[in-house]
């Protein structure tokens, strides 16, 4: 016990208070004095002051300032990431206790894209209102990428085939998303699809590509993959409309299995190149490391985590 508190007042006195690694942790993240300014809702010069405050107890310079830009020394690049590990640490344990204290409550608002919403979100979500009568949800639907940081959002949930989210943030997957192209019976006798190169010259339809190119990769039992470009007649980054254009019989789309399931089986969409199958998706939601651990976001977490892959495997 007595290391820990010689410990203590050693770190006070090298490092300084909380409040000055908490400013130069936000100067840091967000980039600029301008910007964390904006975000905290404080001045410019109370950062600065913080910031030049906590140099002069460390004595060593931890950003170089320029009219234009702003970096971090060595120094600084070495110092953010204990800061951020003390801050996290210090929000956990300020979690922790706000869960002895109070069961989930307030607001929590939650970006998601339109499909997801729809099919995966709507069967259970008044079935975690009824469970906590004290939390209120507020639904930011869009097939956008929503940024939590800027747009105020708690909780994002996404559907990616690669995970590629920045620092700073907690990722929790709820399911695999598997992925099949399909389309109607009817279409496919008129045009048949017998080898993934068919689907370069046939009607598809297609979400917006995060390039300027449509393509599909494909990969067979074996390993063999193929990346097949293609023209769609339809682009849309709404999953529902692309569904129902195939029922409709205008061509071939790529959707996540939940969203067909029942098709193939009534047999109004069937499965095209069973033996080529597109990479699976994961389906995870993405919080503020800050912010994430608020008991209402916790429980949330904890439900969707109960729920989500029910609804993908069932």
């Amino acid at each position: 016990m007595r290391n820990i508190v010689a410990s203590s007042m050693q770190l006070s006195r090298e490092v300084g208070d909380l409040e000055d690694l908490f400013y130069f942790t936000c100067v840091a993240e967000f980039g600029s004095f301008s910007a964390a300014s904006r975000e905290l809702g404080v001045s410019k010069s109370l950062l600065s002051r913080h910031v030049d405050a906590l140099e002069k107890k460390l004595d060593v310079r931890l950003m170089e300032r320029s009219t234009r830009k702003l970096s971090l020394t060595n120094s600084g690049q070495l110092l953010l990431p204990h800061c951020q590990v003390i801050l996290q640490e210090l929000d956990a344990a300020r979690d922790t206790m706000a869960q002895v204290r109070s069961s989930p409550h307030g607001l929590i608002r939650v970006g998601c894209p339109v499909s997801v919403s729809l099919h995966l979100l709507r069967p259970r979500l008044a079935l975690f209102l009824q469970r906590f009568p004290d939390v209120r949800i507020e639904m930011v639907v869009t097939n956008r990428a929503i940024d939590l940081y800027e747009e105020g959002v708690d909780l994002a949930l996404r559907v990616r085939a690669d995970l590629d989210e920045p620092g700073g943030v907690i990722v929790k997957p709820l399911a695999n998303i598997t992925r099949m192209l399909v389309a109607s019976q009817a279409f496919l006798e008129k045009f048949p699809i017998e080898v993934p190169e068919d689907l370069s010259t046939t009607a598809t339809l297609d979400i917006t590509p995060k390039i300027g190119r449509h393509d599909w990769l494909l990969q067979a039992a074996d390993g063999t993959e193929k990346t097949i470009e293609h023209q769609p007649r339809l682009v849309s980054d709404d999953l529902d409309m692309l569904h129902e254009t195939a029922l409709r019989g205008v061509g071939v789309t790529l959707l996540p299995t939940f969203m067909c399931r029942d098709d193939l089986k009534e047999g109004r969409l069937v499965s095209v190149l069973p033996d080529w199958q597109p990479k699976a998706g994961t389906y995870y939601a993405v919080v503020l490391s800050r912010k994430g651990m608020r008991p209402a976001i916790r429980a949330f977490l904890d439900f969707l985590d109960e729920t989500q892959r029910q609804i993908v495997e069932a």
